[in-house]
């Protein structure tokens, strides 16, 4: 949210008296000093007009977590342990898994309380390329080398992946 919308919103300032604030260089975002009307609030921003602490902020958290087979990537499940179970962090409701790794893959998790992070990361739009490391049972030889290019399509998801 803009700042001067946030400070508008509250009950103590109007927009009269946010742009005075502002120009007058005595709005702090995360401990600096602001005057552009522009400037992001976010749920992790601590806001200050002079001393007063308007908004704490939310501490930002992240975790790397090595998930292993027999844990699914969720965070609950009825049947089977979740990634959050192997995490002993309070507020484990507010967190945000990006990705996900089948029931018996092992591998890297990443995990946090910035939904919108998680969901740059993990949105197809945004392509951001991903290198996997996979070992197979069998050979996987250059013959596959078109059908990962083209994509492979799960039925049970009726999806089909981005080309690999």
């Amino acid at each position: 949210m803009r700042v001067d919308r946030f400070l508008s919103n509250l009950p103590c300032f109007n927009r009269k008296q946010v742009r005075l604030l502002l120009v007058e260089r005595r709005v702090r975002i995360d401990g600096k000093i602001v005057s552009d009307p522009h400037s992001e609030v976010r749920e992790f921003s601590r806001v200050e007009v002079d001393s007063d602490v308007l908004q704490v902020g939310k501490p930002l958290r992240h975790f790397m977590l090595h998930k292993p087979a027999g844990c699914v990537s969720a965070t609950k499940d009825p049947q089977h342990p979740t990634v959050l179970d192997l995490i002993h962090e309070p507020d484990k409701d507010e967190l945000h898994i990006a990705g996900r790794l089948d029931f018996n893959t092992t591998g890297l998790m990443l995990i946090t309380n910035d939904g919108s992070w998680s969901r740059r990361l993990t949105q197809p739009q945004t392509k951001l390329p991903k290198v996997y490391y996979v070992e197979t049972e069998q050979d996987i030889g250059p013959e596959y080398a078109i059908t990962f290019s083209e994509g492979l399509y799960f039925a049970f998801e009726d999806l089909t992946t981005q080309p690999a």
